[in-house]
């Protein structure tokens, strides 16, 4: 036997993995799913609608067909815009109660105080997505 029919023969006495096989297209029902998902959490990863199509709808898309689909149905990734959380009509009812805080003489020993770094009690990421039509949505 020659060399090149043994290495032929090993090759094909190997086991075959089965591919995993993506959707190209899709149908209208995983459009409105991906739709609603992105409607839902503007801050939704590719990854993560690839995972909620997989576990919900029992689909297999690939992330680029699931990203592509988002663009075509005008969803735009623009990154996060931040805007101060005090509002006109909190502004009184903060200097009032400082000013209680000054006349009392509060020492403040049992708090924590923090520099201006930035504290998160929400997801927010730095990318969101919002419609092609609509203003970018701050966050505070």
């Amino acid at each position: 036997m020659s060399r090149g029919t043994r290495s032929c023969l090993r090759r094909s006495s190997r086991s075959v993995k089965s591919k995993r096989v993506c959707k190209r297209k899709l149908v209208l029902a995983v459009i409105t799913f991906i739709d609603a998902e992105v409607n839902a959490d503007c801050e939704i990863s590719g990854r993560e609608l690839q995972k909620r199509m997989q576990k919900k709808l029992h689909v297999n898309v690939s992330i680029s067909l699931t990203n592509r689909e988002r663009r075509r149905m005008d969803w735009v990734q623009t990154s996060t815009q931040y805007c101060p959380m005090i509002r006109a009509e909190n502004k009184e009812k903060g200097f009032s109660f400082c000013t209680d805080i000054l006349v009392q003489k509060e020492e403040f020993n049992h708090c924590i105080f923090t520099d201006e770094s930035t504290l998160r009690c929400d997801k927010f990421l730095a990318k969101q997505f919002r419609q092609l039509s609509e203003p970018s949505i701050s966050k505070s």
